[in-house]
């Protein structure tokens, strides 16, 4: 029992799972960005819906290499490899800052799109 959560094809079901979580993750934040770019210079293109938009597009940037980052560490890496440390602070560092992007850019696409009186 090298796990420590209970036999170790629950460990490997677990892992798995938080793989899939991530890839899945990565994949819609990657499709996001895609679709948020799209909007942005083919139907917007100009203004300041155009500017909260990218602003919204960069926020997602993080969130998609925090996923990414995840699923190329379980995936790749055992732990035992000095990566494996580092992968993991990055996605602690990733996970904070895509959160905080995504929460500055919603902030500043009200004050720019907001009616003024």
């Amino acid at each position: 029992m090298a796990c420590k959560i209970g036999p170790e094809f629950l460990c490997t079901s677990v892992n798995n799972i938080r793989v899939a979580e991530d890839s899945i993750s990565a994949l819609l934040a990657l499709f996001i960005i895609a679709l948020l770019f799209i909007a942005t210079y083919r139907i917007v293109r100009e203004g300041p819906l155009a500017r909260g938009l990218a602003g919204v597009t960069l926020a997602f940037v993080p969130f998609f290499l925090w996923k990414f980052a995840g699923a190329y560490k379980r995936i790749f890496l055992e732990e035992a490899n000095p990566l494996y440390g580092t992968f993991d602070t990055f996605g602690e560092i990733m996970e904070a800052f895509s959160a905080l992007a995504i929460l500055v850019s919603l902030i500043h696409m009200y004050i720019v799109l907001r009616p003024k009186n």
